[in-house]
């Protein structure tokens, strides 16, 4: 090279001097991985221009986080805005039912306070929501004034005076025609459904189960739909717990059917009193006397003694043997009482 630059001793002219170990050639020395244009502290990837600190795909003259924010901006301006919710522009409340959307749109009601209260109402009913909405379409159809009825609806609701539709459901039609139910209990086992939203599903499994066990099917199933929808009952009884204590102690027929009607009189506790029972006729000899020993107690409300003795049921025995006698005593009574003003009025 001219002068001699950067020749070392020993290499032969024409040489060029060799470079530092892992550069190629375009390099520039020292600074290991670099490409040609790239400044000190660029990482490889990023594009001349860029400073060091930026992310590839970043833009010269963005600073750090800045690209994120534009990210963020755009997919929230790709995101469907719902007007009907930025309406009421308040992040902090509960954004409108779908179907509360609808319903209002569908009846021209634009109320933004009676669309909240309606909301709030039918937030409150999740389980009867297509109950509920479509008895207040059915009410509000050709309606002069709907505003002012559904404001009038939505006052029954908070006061729990408002029924939704009564649906015709499936489940009910099996079960009636399986057990040969009457009109009046269908209707009211739909109302009953209709009601209860997502515990329908055990309510017709228990029923069913209820109804094989019952001799007045039709009159158990209004009895006990009515009940639920009274608020009497918070669910129907479990026969399954019953019908365990039959098969553990091979009740007769007889004792079966008293067993049941315990379980649906008393039906706010009746595994508690189905507990008791079992251990009670552990220790009997006849547990189906024994049943039927209980019987009148439990129907009256009474409880199962701590343990079972044979004197008290003996006792028991003896005092309904006795009432029998009493009430057919009475009857006899009442019987000649009748014969004899009826002789006296012929005379």
């Amino acid at each position: 090279m001219p002068g001699g630059m950067g020749m070392r001793p020993g290499m032969a002219p024409g040489m060029m001097p060799s470079a530092p170990m892992g550069m190629r050639p375009g390099m520039m020395p020292g600074m290991p991985g670099m490409m040609p244009g790239m400044m000190p502290g660029m990482m490889p990837g990023m594009m001349p221009g860029m400073m060091p600190g930026m992310m590839p795909g970043m833009m010269p003259g963005m600073m750090p986080g800045m690209m994120q924010q534009a990210q963020k901006s755009s997919s929230e301006a790709q995101k469907p805005k719902d007007f009907l919710n930025l309406k009421f522009g308040d992040d902090k409340e509960p954004p409108i039912d779908a179907d509360v959307k609808a319903f209002c749109e569908k009846h021209k009601i634009d109320d933004k306070s009676l669309i909240k209260r309606l909301n709030e109402e039918i937030a409150k009913r999740r389980d009867t929501k297509d109950s509920v909405m479509l008895k207040l379409d059915e009410l509000l159809e050709d309606m002069g004034d709907p505003a002012g009825y559904l404001e009038m609806k939505i006052e029954e609701m908070a006061n729990g005076e408002f029924t939704g539709k009564t649906l015709e459901v499936p489940e009910v039609e099996a079960l009636a025609i399986e057990w040969n139910l009457t009109h009046e209990a269908k209707g009211k086992l739909n109302e009953m459904v209709s009601n209860r939203g997502t515990k329908k599903g055990s309510d017709i499994v228990r029923l069913e189960k209820i109804l094989e066990m019952t001799q007045s099917k039709s009159d158990t199933a209004i009895n006990l739909a009515q009940q639920l929808l009274d608020g009497k009952l918070e669910d129907l009884p479990d026969m399954g717990e019953a019908e365990d204590v039959m098969k553990k102690f091979r009740l007769d027929d007889e004792a079966r059917r008293k067993l049941v009607q315990v379980v649906l009189q008393r039906a706010d506790d009746s595994s508690r009193v189905l507990g008791r029972l079992e251990v009670y006729l552990e220790s009997a000899r006849k547990p189906s006397d024994a049943v039927r020993t209980m019987f009148g107690r439990l129907m009256a409300g009474g409880d199962v003694p701590e343990e079972h003795r044979e004197k008290d049921d003996r006792k028991a025995a003896d005092e309904d043997r006795d009432n029998s006698r009493d009430r057919r005593r009475r009857q006899r009574t009442r019987s000649r009482s009748r014969g004899r003003r009826s002789r006296s009025r012929r005379r």
